[in-house]
């Protein structure tokens, strides 16, 4: 019984050091700290056709941030404040953290709700004593030019891939399980045709309409709402599997990290906070490109910490998960990238993440129209060349063959007829 009673108070203890392990942080080694986090809780994107709740049900309309959304970002800038108070000071300084959001209103209002918990204003800085809150800039540029987090930026390889995907026997035996599911679900739910693709959208409205206390419709129940779910989940991985994709869309929010880092070192930046207002696909896309993705769908406010250190004149990474759930918790995990520690050298991590980073992102999402990427185009437009090249010499040699025998017997015609008492006029 005794040895019972060590063993689970040992467990507890292991337990308490963990908890204490993620969710503390050495600020005197601390120099730089990268965040990326999802927007906070918010309307469906769209409902489906036989959805009892209308437009009506949703005050600012679909994909807008929702008072408990504001309040989760809230809470994560209060979180924020609580781990690096003492590295970032109390009061704003401008030169200290630079924001940058998705240029969609549910990640720029996330943005300055956890703003406004992690800078309370104090006396010097209230500007109106009705308002405890100041106004902090946040950087964004439009969806078509943002690879970086909105990952609205057209990459043509990345489509095609994504869409081999689709077609992959696997997705073609899950398609065959489910043909039952996914034609009840249209039926019921007034969509043309659901598909592995397209079935989040019904299961993200009934998660929108559960969080916020809407009835579902009457042909939805547990069942059908947690297989929803789980399709959704796997269909979100499809997103971002494979080492290419997840290439194309994680890896230039890692390279900007990663290029954040490295400028640190060199003294080349000021800032010792860089934050990221983004998007589950954000998350999740960054997540793959570290290799530490755990096919979950990020929740609202999920955040990836990626802290640099200096100990004894040498720098470490590390990094850090912090997935949020309903309606709220402040678990934060550890995150081991493959073949390193979770106290990762620096130059390790790069080496681990290097080929997860594009070089020349433009160049590496072209593809032609055949399909064939930039190399392989090339080399078969060399190929076009020579030949269109040995034709265009062949051409002009029998030109000019057929025009020496044309002189030729117009020669011989003159000959014949001065011969024969003809002359020219």
């Amino acid at each position: 019984m005794e040895k019972l009673i060590i063993t689970k108070l040992f467990c507890i203890l292991l337990v308490i050091l963990c908890i204490q392990d993620c969710g503390t942080v050495n600020l005197n080694t601390l120099r730089l700290t990268n965040v990326l986090y999802r927007h906070g809780d918010r309307s469906p994107v769209k409902i489906f056709k036989t959805d009892p709740n209308t437009l009506s049900s949703w005050p600012q309309g679909f994909g807008y941030l929702s008072k408990i959304g504001m309040r989760q970002q809230y809470n994560l800038g209060k979180y924020f404040r609580e781990r690096y108070n003492g590295f970032l000071n109390e009061s704003y300084i401008f030169s200290e953290i630079y924001i940058n959001s998705s240029n969609v209103d549910r990640c720029l209002m996330s943005a300055y709700s956890n703003l406004a918990g992690l800078y309370y204003p104090n006396s010097d800085e209230e500007w109106n004593t009705n308002i405890t809150w100041q106004p902090i800039p946040v950087h964004t540029i439009p969806e078509p030019l943002d690879n970086l987090i909105s990952l609205q930026r057209a990459c043509p390889k990345y489509d095609q891939l994504y869409h081999q995907s689709l077609k992959s026997p696997v997705v073609k035996k899950e398609e065959i399980e489910n043909k039952g599911f996914y034609e009840f679900v249209s039926q019921k739910s007034g969509q043309s045709k659901e598909t592995i693709e397209t079935i989040w959208q019904v299961a993200d409205t009934l998660l929108c309409e559960q969080r916020h206390n809407k009835t579902w419709a009457p042909w939805v129940n547990n069942t059908i709402y947690n297989k929803l779910r789980d399709l959704e989940k796997w269909g979100f991985d499809l997103l971002f599997g494979g080492r290419t994709v997840s290439k194309l869309k994680g890896g230039p929010i890692l390279g900007q990290i990663v290029n954040n880092i490295q400028m640190k070192i060199a003294g080349q930046l000021d800032y010792k906070m860089m934050m990221y207002s983004g998007h589950d696909t954000t998350v999740a896309a960054l997540l793959n490109a570290m290799q530490v993705y755990n096919l979950e769908s990020p929740p609202y406010t999920a955040t990836v910490i990626i802290e640099l250190h200096e100990e004894n004149n040498q720098y470490f990474i590390y990094s850090y998960y912090k997935n949020n759930t309903w309606p709220n918790t402040t678990s934060i995990h550890n995150l081991t990238l493959p073949g390193c520690d979770f106290r990762c050298p620096v130059d390790q991590f790069i080496a681990i993440t290097k080929d997860r980073i594009p070089v020349d992102w433009e160049k590496e999402c072209s593809i032609n129209q055949h399909g064939q990427n930039p190399v392989e185009f090339s080399k078969v437009a060399v190929t076009i060349m020579s030949i269109l090249g040995g034709m265009v010499l062949l051409l002009t040699m029998i030109i000019f063959i057929c025009q020496c025998r044309q002189k030729n017997t117009k020669t011989t015609k003159y000959s014949l007829l001065e011969e024969n008492g003809y002359q020219d006029s």
